[in-house]
């Protein structure tokens, strides 16, 4: 026994080999499956790759990162991928939630721009005056982002456009505003 402690690194592994056994076993237990040990996926599930996917493709031009088949959006008509579930609110708790966010929105804002003008106060003329140029430039700069932002959008569905018209069920056709 003396022996053993000696060699600690075997009680590491004796646990370690002890944790995975029983993970295997817990395993093995939950998983549905047909009887010759193949697993059932669950009801719903997409599969990967184009196979099976059908209407739930997503894939394709002008999807974008909110797009259908999207992590960050909806993928499809499935509902969305993270947080709530479509249903699990009412919408008396949806609108209670955007107005909240609003109104951090709000506040956030008003933060800001106290301490913008906490600042610009402490500035001389001459920085005041390239402030007010720098943040002139980001305006327009915006402004123009969202205009090729518009143009990308319209150019986009109009390449998806054309492959829907050669692979309909993995790339359907643009929805029309």
């Amino acid at each position: 026994m003396n022996n053993i402690l000696t060699r600690k690194w075997v009680i590491g592994a004796a646990a370690l080999i002890i944790v995975l056994a029983v993970g295997t076993v817990a395993w093995a237990e939950t998983a549905e499956t047909t009887g010759d040990g193949t697993e059932v996926p669950a009801e719903g599930v997409v599969q990967s790759g184009f196979a099976g996917l059908g209407e739930h493709a997503g894939y394709g031009p002008g999807m974008g990162r909110m797009g259908a088949g999207s992590c960050y959006g909806t993928a499809g008509d499935l509902g969305p991928r993270f947080g709530a579930q479509a249903g699990d609110l009412t919408e008396e708790e949806i609108a209670g939630m955007e107005q909240r966010m609003e109104e951090r929105r709000a506040a956030q804002e008003e933060r800001r721009n106290a301490l913008h003008d906490l600042v610009r106060s402490q500035m001389n003329e001459e920085d005041q005056m390239k402030l007010d140029e720098l943040e002139q430039l980001a305006q327009d700069k915006r402004q123009e982002m969202d205009r090729l932002r518009g143009d990308l959008r319209e150019t986009t569905g109009q390449i998806r456009e054309l492959l829907s018209t050669y692979a309909p069920e993995l790339i359907p056709a643009p929805e029309q505003n």
